[in-house]
Parts: C-alpha cells; sequence; structure tokens
C-alpha cells in the first residue's frame, strides 16, 4: 500500500503550509522537496548558483537522483513539490510508486492572488500553454484534487485532511475485500 501522500501545485508556499496542516491532522510526517534538495547541496549552494556552474546539470541530476531515492523510502509522510521540483521523469516516478498524489490546482487568475497571501513568488509572465499541460498532467495522476481558488490555507488544510481520510479509508476497505 501506498502510505505517503505527495502534494503538488504551482505555490510552494501554499502547498507546503497547507501538507504541514494535513500532516498535523493526520498524525504523518511532512517534508518539502525544495528543503531536501537544499539539504543535498549545502546551505552554502543555491539552486540558482548550481544551474549557473559548468557541471550544474550533472550535478543538479545527482542530486535529484539522491532525493527521491530518499523519498522512495518514506512512510506515513506528505511530500510537498511545486510543479516544476523534479526535471527527470525517472526520478518522479520511483516518488509516485509510494505516494498517492494530491494536486493543489490554482487557476492562473488566482495565481497573484494565493501569491499574496503565501509570500510565493508570482512569475506574471507565465506561459498559460505550459502551465496548462502541466495542469493537465498533475489532474490525470492525482487521485484527489483540490480546487484551492476557494480555499485559503487553514480550509484547504481542512479540507484535505477530511479528503485524504476518507481515501485512506477506501483504500484500506479495498485491501481488506481483496
Amino acid at each position: 500500500m501506498k502510505s505517503n501522500f505527495l502534494f503538488v501545485g504551482i505555490l510552494p508556499n501554499y502547498v507546503n503550509e497547507v501538507g504541514e496542516i494535513v500532516a498535523n491532522n493526520l498524525d504523518m510526517f511532512t517534508v518539502s522537496i525544495d528543503d531536501l534538495f537544499q539539504e543535498e547541496l549545502g546551505n552554502a549552494v543555491s539552486l540558482n548558483n548550481l544551474l549557473s556552474s559548468p557541471d550544474g546539470q550533472e550535478k543538479l541530476a545527482s542530486v535529484e537522483k539522491k532525493v527521491a531515492a530518499k523519498i522512495a523510502d518514506f512512510e506515513n509522510s506528505i511530500v510537498c513539490m511545486s510543479l516544476d521540483s523534479m526535471i527527470d521523469e525517472s526520478n518522479l516516478k520511483k516518488i509516485l510508486k509510494s505516494s498517492n498524489v494530491v494536486y493543489l490546482q490554482v487557476a492562473p487568475q488566482f495565481f497573484e492572488k494565493r501569491s499574496k497571501e503565501t509570500g510565493d513568488f508570482f512569475d506574471a509572465d507565465i506561459s498559460d500553454l505550459t502551465f496548462s499541460e502541466k495542469d493537465k498532467k498533475w489532474v490525470e495522476t492525482s487521485k484527489i484534487v483540490l480546487d484551492c481558488c476557494k480555499y485559503k490555507v487553514k480550509k484547504a488544510g481542512k479540507k484535505l485532511s477530511k479528503l485524504c481520510t476518507e481515501f485512506l479509508k477506501e483504500l484500506n476497505q479495498t485491501e481488506e475485500e481483496a
């Protein structure tokens, strides 16, 4: 049984804050993929500095592989990830093997509003086409999709706590019947 949830969304602070609320409510652990990246890189190295170095892409691939392997070993955890955290598809697949995906969906017209509430970076130049492709992928991949245009952080956390609890009950019931 997949014992983790992978919370994915375009606004990392929003995803992390909601993930922490749900983890506390469900007595689970929570971790941010971005924090794991930073831990692997060391505090002195930023992702931007890494990518601008001559062998940055190779180092990033190595770090990403280590992070994916760590997460694949987690149990009873909520892993928080922004839409563009994982670049290599094989690393993402490792994480998905142990995780039920929860997509915190935010329509483009709400990016700026939610960004101001959570302190997330807002890129006014985000391509609608790029976003809609990623949005479609995560809607199709997810077990639970929450329209976060309707919810501030606390209400989203409360709603997802309920949805995740119901999902786990159904999953357990299905396994018992099998």
